[in-house]
């Protein structure tokens, strides 16, 4: 079943699995969660758009507290991934029953710092920076709303093959109310494949 929330577009079919493999990574990238701008947002649900590699991807997001669900449409069916403090990434296929456990992305191992503003219309602005060859480099810039609530992220990384990656993520059609705790949950039914652990 479609979910009238999540747009038809039409995939390379390549392109699209390979964005897909890469989300729960890119994503590491732009969290939304709680104090993404410095202060703790209230739980929420949000359409969200990822631009990455000249491929835009929408899905459903609830945040609660620091735990994140994602509900994404690529046009061959709904995956779903799930995030929370401390724990490997889940990314599942309802559909097919399957999925599989993703290590979080590791913190960026240079020196960083945030920088804070407060747009005059009450918007929060956070600049994310990290240090290279005595060189402080931008590599995200978050736009939230007064009461923290992720609305615009930009954000730059340099990939294992040192190639520069580059995409945004928006936020709208924002509700803010508590988010049942069953969103959160891996259902019963789902083969998880997890990596061997060394």
């Amino acid at each position: 079943m479609r979910h009238s929330w999540l747009p038809t577009r039409s995939f390379d079919p390549r392109r699209r699995a390979a964005l897909w493999a890469a989300l729960p990574v890119l994503i590491g990238l732009c969290e939304a969660a709680r104090a993404e701008c410095g202060v703790p947002s209230p739980d929420y649900a949000a359409r969200r758009t990822v631009t990455v590699a000249g491929q835009t991807v929408a899905m459903r997001v609830n945040v609660a507290g620091s735990t994140i669900r994602e509900e994404t449409d690529l046009g061959d069916g709904v995956r779903v991934t799930i995030r929370a403090p401390g724990r490997p990434i889940v990314a599942f296929d309802p559909r097919a029953g399957t999925g599989i456990e993703v290590p979080a992305p590791r913190g960026n191992q240079l020196p960083t710092r945030s920088i804070d503003e407060v747009a005059p219309d009450g918007r929060r602005v956070r600049v994310q920076q990290v240090e290279s060859r005595g060189r402080w480099l931008e590599t995200s810039r978050i736009t939230c709303r007064k009461d923290g609530v992720m609305l615009r992220q930009t954000f730059v990384s340099v990939g294992a093959q040192g190639q520069e990656l580059s995409g945004t993520v928006a936020q709208d059609d924002i509700t803010i109310n508590p988010q049942p705790a069953s969103l959160f949950e891996i259902p019963a039914d789902i083969q998880i494949t997890r990596p061997d652990r060394k």
